[in-house]
């Protein structure tokens, strides 16, 4: 039911809860008029600590999801990430890109062969 270990911490501080709640009805049993007081913050403790694990159990189902969904997304960059980078590198035209600076980020090997260039420096 809870995968993460946060939701199971946080799911075992609500059972300690409702069991000091319950120590606490048992302890002030004695007294009649507490008892009702008692009865209904023990079924209050339960019921909070059932809809949190709940709440949990939905919460990891859509992290869940949404990891799958980045994982399949990045997945697909890659390849198109991949698929550009093998344009560049067989195209016989020179490309050459630039950062905002000014600086070479990029040269395919087609640029390096017209102007004769060696390094390996900004290869794709």
């Amino acid at each position: 039911m809870l995968k993460t270990a946060q939701s199971k911490i946080i799911f075992i501080i609500c059972m300690i809860e409702v069991l000091l709640i319950t120590g606490l009805g048992v302890y002030f049993a004695h007294i009649n008029q507490m008892k009702i007081y008692i009865a209904v913050a023990i079924t209050i403790a339960f019921m909070a600590s059932i809809f949190i694990a709940i709440l949990l159990t939905k919460f990891e189902k859509r992290i869940d999801s949404m990891t799958v969904e980045l994982r399949d997304k990045l997945k697909d960059v890659s390849t198109k990430k991949n698929q550009i980078e093998t344009i560049l590198l067989h195209m016989t035209d020179g490309i050459i890109a630039f950062d905002r600076e000014g600086q070479i980020i990029l040269i395919n090997p087609a640029a390096k062969n017209l102007l004769s260039i060696r390094t390996r420096r900004w290869h794709i």
